[in-house]
């Protein structure tokens, strides 16, 4: 009976310590030059993905090149080709 006394929390402190390796590693990993070239904040994917989510935050569709010319009618909010838009307005200018 002794014997267990003298163990007891050892899985504890075992666990613990692998977590401790398992975050060391994870973050040698992930600080490592490769890695950083590949998903920084500077890799040419990170790049793309940007001007990508900006592209469909303003268009409201995929796209990479932005050719805006800031006229009156929004493409996502007025069809050119049938007249109309996509919101509803009232019938008379509100006085």
């Amino acid at each position: 009976m002794r014997k267990y006394l003298n163990q007891k929390g050892q899985s504890t402190v075992e666990y613990i310590l692998l977590l401790a390796v398992i975050i060391s590693l994870a973050l040698a990993f992930l600080n490592s030059p490769i890695v950083k070239r590949f998903v920084g904040s500077e890799s040419e994917m990170m790049k793309l993905m940007y001007v990508r989510m900006i592209y469909a935050y303003r268009h409201g569709r995929m796209g990479e090149e932005d050719e805006s010319n800031y006229e009156r009618e929004h493409e996502t909010y007025f069809d050119k080709v049938n007249g109309e838009s996509r919101f509803f307005a009232p019938a008379e200018k509100y006085p």
